[in-house]
């Protein structure tokens, strides 16, 4: 019986990570020039959060 529902919890990921996988493929395909944009906030944030003394580690 336990084994029963750990191949359905299982299964039931796989069936997500294909609907994930499509999501991203998506973003790929139709957001590839925002990138630039995203970095550069990205990295403004990394520095300010770094002169404001919030640390990466947990």
């Amino acid at each position: 019986m336990q084994r029963s529902s750990l191949a359905l919890g299982l299964g039931g990921g796989m069936r997500q990570s294909g609907l994930l996988a499509a999501a991203c493929l998506y973003a790929l395909e139709h957001n590839v020039a925002r990138l630039a944009e995203d970095h550069e906030n990205a990295a403004h944030l990394a520095g300010v959060t770094v002169k404001s003394g919030v640390s990466d580690s947990a």
